[in-house]
């Protein structure tokens, strides 16, 4: 752990109001962590406001408060801020100017690749950040009741593929064994998180996966999409998921989805068993974790782009052979 709970508690307990920031692109674990901690703030008579600045996809719409989290431009921007499931500033987005102007700043994630940015951090590499929450929740003292269970819960479901990927841990079974005795809906959330999807988001899966692209024996798999391929079947948040089929090709160790989005694309980087796109993703400025990163290109093509990550993937799989 780097930082220490005891920093959090404290700047809790000095506090009365909070902006909490969810970070770029939201996910399930960044909304269910926000929200929950959210709630888990109010019980202890706090105020806060929820701030993002991508509107909340709709796959996660069900999260008890995901309704209330607010533009940067709609949010009154508390004293004390709390950023969430963010590894560095850059996560914020146009929240950034909410976070620089407040007085005192927290910083709760478990990314390994934390820059340790805030006046107060907690990083710990959990398989969720709602595992922190959870424990903050506890050490508080706070209530947590079935709708803040629900939303902890998402974020598990969401950052663990359905507790399938290798971040798992005895704690985070245990910790969701006592969400479900609180009240969270195991069967309904991985229904709505993996088993309800529109059309649109289909389709688009099935235009990408048909045009991905195999390199080194197939160990390496990419697809892209530009923003006029996507435009006809939905919006950005409809690409989540591309990245871990792409993964699930039998052959596949690193696996890369690109977007674009407006001049700039986004990389979103997998690994299988032993390769780190977290030190591929930081050697373009980004982050993650060893087997889940990503990274941002700036002012070149999603075919450019491609041709980096590919090189990249390259390189990572060279030196995983030297260790």
């Amino acid at each position: 752990m780097k930082g220490s709970m005891e920093e959090i508690l404290r700047f809790v307990e000095q506090n009365g109001a909070f902006s909490i920031i969810s970070h770029v692109s939201p996910d399930g674990d960044t909304i269910g962590s926000g929200t929950a901690l959210s709630r888990i703030l109010r019980r202890l008579g706090k105020r806060t406001e929820n701030v993002c600045c991508d509107q909340v996809p709709d796959a996660y719409k069900f999260i008890p408060g995901a309704e209330e989290i607010l533009l940067p431009e709609e949010a009154q921007g508390f004293d004390a801020v709390i950023a969430v499931d963010c590894a560095d500033k850059g996560r914020l987005g146009s929240a950034e100017g909410i976070f620089d102007r407040a007085g005192v700043t927290a910083n709760i994630d478990h990314h390994g690749t934390n820059t340790m940015y805030a006046d107060n951090n907690v990083m710990e590499e959990t398989a969720a950040c709602a595992e922190i929450i959870y424990r903050l929740g506890r050490a508080l003292g706070a209530e947590i009741d079935a709708e803040t269970a629900n939303c902890l819960f998402a974020a598990l479901v969401t950052d663990t593929g359905s507790f399938a990927y290798s971040n798992v841990t005895r704690d985070t079974m245990a910790i969701a064994g006592e969400l479900i005795a609180l009240g969270a809906d195991n069967s309904l959330i991985n229904r709505l998180v993996y088993h309800n999807e529109p059309a649109g988001k289909v389709k688009m899966h099935a235009y990408a996966l048909e045009r991905l692209h195999l390199y080194s024996e197939g160990r390496i798999a990419t697809a892209m999409l530009t923003e006029s391929e996507m435009d006809p079947f939905g919006p950005e948040a409809y690409t989540e998921g591309i990245v871990e089929k792409l993964r699930d090709i039998d052959t596949v160790e690193i696996a890369a989805f690109l977007r674009q989005k407006g001049e700039d694309v986004k990389v979103s980087l997998r690994a299988k068993k032993y390769a780190d796109v977290a030190r591929v993703a930081a050697s373009r400025k980004g982050g993650g974790h060893p087997r889940a990163a990503g990274y941002t290109e700036y002012g070149i093509t999603v075919a450019e782009a491609e041709k980096i990550a590919v090189q990249l993937a390259e390189e990572e799989l060279q030196a995983c052979w030297k260790e």
